[in-house]
């Protein structure tokens, strides 16, 4: 058996062409741009390492101002930090989410196991959960969420 096939040698249409121009130019341009932001985020890095070098500096010479200025700044730039990944990171639980997406230990591990967290890791009713945290909860039915949460690796 003998194949005849021929390989496609045409020209290709001006469009395919063109299309790759089009490509090769906005990966030159992707390319380009994103090392401009990174050149431009390592320099901000710099002078930032520069600027609060320079407030301690300062603050060594005010004594007991210096060294409240320089808390007060951590305290802002902490609380701004929480701010962030609170409004930004949520790690809250929704209802929307589906049963693949409950939370692992690891989530919950990241908060503290309030009912609800401690409700969507055992499939349990928050209500049920709550009356186990506050010992009124049967204890056939207390000693299996026990055994759930250390199967878990949450020890309460």
């Amino acid at each position: 058996m003998e194949v005849t096939q021929e390989p496609d040698c045409s020209p290709r249409s001006e469009r395919e062409h063109g299309s790759l121009l089009v490509l090769a130019l906005l990966a030159f341009a992707v390319g380009g741009t994103s090392g401009l932001l990174g050149a431009v985020f390592r320099l901000v890095l710099e002078r930032s390492d520069r600027f609060r070098g320079a407030v301690i500096d300062w603050a060594h010479g005010k004594e007991i101002a210096g060294f409240a200025l320089v808390i007060g700044i951590s305290a802002v730039a902490t609380g701004l930090a929480a701010w962030l990944v609170r409004r930004f990171a949520s790690c809250r639980p929704s209802s929307k989410r589906p049963a693949s997406r409950r939370p692992t230990l690891s989530m919950a591990s990241r908060q503290l196991p309030n009912a609800k967290v401690l409700a969507e890791l055992l499939n349990a009713k928050p209500r049920e959960i709550k009356s186990f945290l506050s010992g009124q909860l049967a204890s056939g039915r207390a000693q299996e969420l026990q055994s759930e949460l250390l199967a878990a690796g949450i020890p309460l």
